[in-house]
């Protein structure tokens, strides 16, 4: 019921419940959870960053879902929940963290308040975590990505390289890149056709 409540009133954008659904937002059900955070994503009223950074603390499976909105709010106090809990989770909650900044910034928002971090991780042990810094450098703005990408270029998996390469490439022709999975692949054949 809880649930449905939650969805029934994101559908109808019912912002007289806005504070009603932040309630939800302790659920012990995840799928509550996720009907009421789905809900306020859709009237633009989302939770604090330390709430979301809770929600993905307790959920893993919404952990995607509150990265995300903490990157699309634009504020400091978000890159600062961002940051501690990438600290504080394993390889695969990181790659998690790294793939919601994949998108860039959302409408024409040029900004590099995300530096720092994406800083951090291009410096990781793991190469599919510097794989995924690559990846998301593309969508960045064009001062981030060429501030970060020259010691992905030399770095020593190639799959990292090969998206870097497309990074400088995106940063030369001045066009933000979507992150997919054959993107690499497609870099790494135009370098060998120039070699």
């Amino acid at each position: 019921m809880r649930a449905a409540a939650a969805e029934v009133t994101g559908k109808l954008e019912a912002k007289e419940l806005i504070a009603e659904l932040q309630t939800l937002m302790d659920d012990t059900d995840g799928f509550v959870v996720k009907n009421a955070l789905e809900a306020l994503r859709k009237m633009g009223a989302a939770p604090e960053p330390d709430k979301l950074v809770g929600l993905a603390q307790r959920h893993a499976g919404l952990r995607g879902e509150a990265v995300e909105m903490l990157v699309n709010s634009g504020t400091d106090s978000a890159v600062k929940a961002v940051t501690d809990m990438y600290k504080s989770i394993g390889v695969d909650g990181r790659l998690a963290v790294l793939d919601s900044l994949k998108a860039g910034p959302r409408g024409s928002q040029e900004t590099t308040q995300w530096q720092s971090f994406l800083a951090q991780a291009a410096v990781e042990n793991d190469p599919r975590l510097r794989r995924a810094v690559a990846e998301a450098l593309g969508a960045q703005p064009a001062t981030v990505a060429a501030a970060l990408v020259g010691s992905l270029l030399s770095d020593e998996d190639g799959e990292t390289r090969s998206h870097a390469a497309g990074v400088v490439l995106s940063v030369i022709g001045r066009e933000r890149v979507v992150a997919s999975g054959s993107h690499g692949a497609h870099i790494a054949r135009l370098m060998e056709e120039l070699n």
